[in-house]
């Protein structure tokens, strides 16, 4: 009976100890990205007397650093011909904008941002975010065709003969994921979970993600390397406008963000 008990209980330390380690690295992981990220910036920049302040402990001066950063970026934005977004954690909205005009406004439900945002020096963050992130690759539950032109109906008969036909992209899950230049994932899914397909399709896109995540770490931690980290932003918009972000970003396109 005492060797079974051995026997359950040596695997089960070994597991836990794994699990500690696999944990402790991942922790540790955040910590190095944003100490990388903080000196990079400090790095970069002209060494100055008034260095030795912490500007950022100063009331409002993190504010306004916020609104300067997202200002410019809008205005950098702006000068591309094709659909910008400017997610705006804060106020949890998000704008499509062509030529720095609005043209679509969306709330967002739901969202959830990486650790490293509010670790990393805020002088820092918002220097990068002073230019809008790039997008470099997408992955998606559906595929990017290009956009439908449609032709405005010459008469009432015309109108009345579109109005009931159905949605036929509609039973498509809306789950993307946007890599950028700046090493920023953005999540983007639908909040409507009520379809079993949708669901399905949330599960398996979320599964592959997290198993990419964990191949990449469990190698660097089985050459005793501390994983990479890339930080995230996780966000939930009704359907319908999770289609159209899909649909209206460029595969190059420019995003604005501001948290």
């Amino acid at each position: 009976m005492t060797s079974k008990i051995k026997w359950y209980l040596i695997p089960g330390i070994i597991i836990l100890a794994v699990v500690i380690y696999y944990i402790s690295r991942s922790v540790a992981a955040v910590n190095n990205t944003v100490k990388s990220f903080d000196s990079a910036y400090f790095a970069s920049r002209t060494q100055k007397e008034s260095d030795t302040i912490d500007a950022c402990a100063i009331p409002g001066y993190v504010d306004k650093l916020r609104k300067r950063a997202y200002l410019n970026a809008q205005t950098k934005m702006a000068a591309s011909d094709s659909v910008g977004v400017c997610l705006n954690m804060r106020d949890s909205v998000i704008l499509l904008k062509i030529k720095g005009v609005e043209v679509r406004r969306m709330k967002i439900r739901a969202s959830v941002i990486s650790p490293f945002f509010k670790r990393a020096n805020q002088e820092a963050l918002y220097s990068a975010l002073s230019t809008p992130l790039v997008v470099t690759s997408m992955d998606a539950t559906l595929r990017k065709d290009p956009l439908k032109v449609k032709v405005a109906p010459k008469d009432t008969l015309e109108y009345l003969a579109t109005v009931d036909k159905p949605d036929t992209t509609d039973f498509e899950a809306v789950f993307f994921k946007l890599e950028t230049d700046k090493n920023i994932q953005l999540f983007f899914a639908q909040a409507e979970d009520t379809i079993k397909t949708d669901r399905r399709a949330h599960f398996y896109f979320d599964l592959n993600d997290r198993l990419d995540h964990a191949k990449a770490d469990l190698r660097a931690i089985s050459s005793f390397r501390t994983p990479d980290y890339t930080p995230f932003i996780k966000i939930w918009v009704p359907k319908a406008d999770a289609k159209i972000i899909f649909y209206a970003i460029p595969r190059d396109g420019m995003i604005s963000l501001t948290l």
